[in-house]
């Protein structure tokens, strides 16, 4: 699935008369099974680039588009049903349920997906295996470490086969061991034809990425 931003913009009112314009002039194309990396300082708007990317949020100006489809002119209702069945997101606080155990969380997206009930369990069991979880099935969120709870959030994130999997610093919250582990799985879901956008400050990425986009003032390069 081909991503093609048209010269996207976005501007956020911050109150009375006063603007704040978090993208400008941002043209950009993502091949199918490409690995890239989204650099910038906190302000500079990667994270509004990863949302509207993600279906999250709309453009006030330009296109976001899906194989030539701009996502922005669906219905809320048909931007959920696009997310669920395209995207997986992975985020710097995994976004768990920490009382329910691993396998209620990877449940989570299923139910408002296209599997049928029956086929739940054999979808979590799969997709734990795949980040080498299996056996923490029964486990409660609440009681793994912080590199475990990621790959508990990442096996989610792939548990309606998206295309696209999105993550808004991975590996902010882990130590260095975990971010090497998270990165290596990353790796691996890339090498199986999905595309990995990943928005960042750990310089880490930087030499395992297919490009780099660095921005700053709401306007992007490429490195």
């Amino acid at each position: 699935m081909v991503i093609e931003l048209k010269n996207v913009g976005k501007t956020y009112n911050a109150g009375k008369d006063e603007e704040v314009k978090a993208l400008s002039g941002v043209d950009l194309k993502i091949e199918q099974g490409e690995f890239i990396c989204i650099f910038g300082v906190s302000g500079s708007g990667k994270s509004t680039l990863l949302h509207l990317i993600g279906a999250m949020d709309t453009p006030t100006e330009g296109s976001v588009e899906y194989n030539g489809k701009n996502i922005a002119k669906l219905s809320d209702k048909e931007q959920a049903r696009f997310r669920n069945e395209n995207i997986g997101f992975l985020f710097q606080d995994y976004a768990l349920i920490p009382y329910r155990s691993v396998e209620d969380n990877l449940k989570i997206p299923l139910y408002f997906s296209k599997f049928k009930a029956s086929e739940f369990k054999e979808i979590t069991n799969k997709k734990l295996e795949e980040v080498g979880m299996s056996q923490y099935l029964r486990r409660k969120v609440s009681s793994l470490s912080g590199g475990q709870k990621q790959k508990v959030a990442l096996a989610r994130a792939l548990t309606c086969n998206p295309s696209v999997i999105l993550c808004d610093e991975p590996t902010g919250a882990l130590d260095s061991k975990s971010s090497e582990e998270i990165l290596n799985l990353l790796l691996n879901i890339k090498k199986n034809g999905t595309t990995v956008i990943v928005v960042t400050h750990n310089m880490m990425f930087e030499d395992y990425s297919d490009r780099n986009i660095y921005i700053k003032d709401g306007h992007i390069s490429e490195a």
